[in-house]
């Protein structure tokens, strides 16, 4: 499989190459960028026993949950604060501090 996948990509860098297609790309440039997690459909009451899913809102990659009594922890990949993780607890698993 992997064999053939290399084959594919191969075959397309070459059409590529053959029909004159440039492989020069411009760097991309942000001026800002900020995301609050703050969606409309977060908003939304849930009935008893429900919840919306995803349960967090924004970027948490890579989650790792640990049980202590009936405490729950969450740690997971942070490329935006290194060296530091975040740590978030919660008792449901729904609601998250």
């Amino acid at each position: 499989m992997k064999h053939m996948r290399n084959r594919l990509f191969a075959l397309i860098l070459f059409a590529g190459i053959a029909s004159g297609c440039s492989s020069s790309v411009s760097n991309p440039v942000f001026n800002s960028f900020s995301y609050s997690g703050d969606d409309a459909r977060f908003k939304v009451e849930c009935s008893e026993g429900e919840y919306l899913n995803p349960i967090l809102s924004g970027f948490f990659p890579d989650p790792s949950v640990c049980r202590k009594g009936e405490d729950y922890f969450m740690v997971n990949s942070t490329f935006a604060y290194y060296p530091g993780i975040p740590v978030l607890h919660s008792r449901d698993l729904v609601h998250w501090e």
